[in-house]
Order: structure tokens, then C-alpha cells, then sequence
């Protein structure tokens, strides 16, 4: 059975994905910010399947953003979290649950789903993300 929820974000990342196909130009900016259809600026997509680089694939962090969340479940095969971060002005979203990549360096041995946790989020070209650092608050 599929839930709303997992409706919802699986139309939001299909129609993510057929507007960045159908016209990408219009989207990017230097530091990968897209614009909504209300011409509203923020990075989105990266919670929603999306692939995220590592740090060697995708060259040096262009931002480092701390953010405070729960997490949601951690794929250690994958060296993935899903969080549900608190809002991050610095990067101009909302509070929402994301998937990201997760540096090398970091033991997802430690964490578990229903944490609470602070990380640090390498912004890099290209829409990637990265967390380099990650702890219980």
C-alpha cells in the first residue's frame, strides 16, 4: 500500500525531475539554487532521490552549513541519512525530510533513527551535498 506521504514525494521528485530535463538553463545559478514555478529561490531535490556526490567526486565544498534535525533512518550500506531538518536560512529551506551522502570519515554506527543530531552539510557545485559531520545534541 502506498502512503500519502510516499505519494506526495515520489510526484514531487517526478515533476522535479521532468522540469530539470525539460529545462535546466532556468533553474541553476552559480551555487545551485533553483527557482519554483513562483519564482521563489531555494536548493530542493536532494532529499528526494536525488544522487549526491562525495567531497572527491565533486571537488571542494563551495558552503558549509550547520543544521539541526531527527534522523529518519540511516542506510549504511549506502553511506546515506535521512533527516528531517529544522529550517537552514543560510541555504534558504524550509524545514523538510532529506536524504544526503555521508563522508567517509563519519560512523553511521552511532546513530539511529529518532535522533536527535547537529550536522555539518558541505554545499557543493552542482547541487551536491555532503555531511562531513554529524552528532547527537
Amino acid at each position: 500500500m502506498i502512503t500519502k506521504q510516499y505519494f506526495n514525494s515520489f510526484l514531487l521528485t517526478l515533476l522535479l525531475t521532468a522540469f530539470t530535463v525539460i529545462n535546466p538553463p532556468a533553474l541553476a545559478n552559480s551555487h545551485g539554487k533553483h527557482t519554483d514555478m513562483k519564482g521563489s529561490s531555494h536548493h530542493h531535490g536532494h532529499g528526494h532521490g536525488h544522487g549526491h556526490g562525495n567531497g572527491a567526486e565533486q571537488g571542494s565544498a563551495v558552503q558549509s552549513v550547520m543544521g539541526h534535525g531527527v534522523i529518519n533512518k540511516v542506510i549504511s550500506k549506502a553511506r546515506m541519512v535521512t533527516i528531517t531538518h529544522e529550517p537552514m536560512k543560510a541555504l534558504n529551506w524550509p524545514e523538510m525530510r532529506m536524504k544526503f551522502k555521508v563522508d567517509e570519515k563519519v560512523d553511521l554506527s552511532v546513530l539511529e533513527a529518532g535522533q536527535q543530531v547537529e550536522f555539518m552539510l558541505d554545499v557543493m557545485h552542482g547541487n551536491n551535498y555532503l555531511v562531513t559531520e554529524i552528532r547527537p545534541r
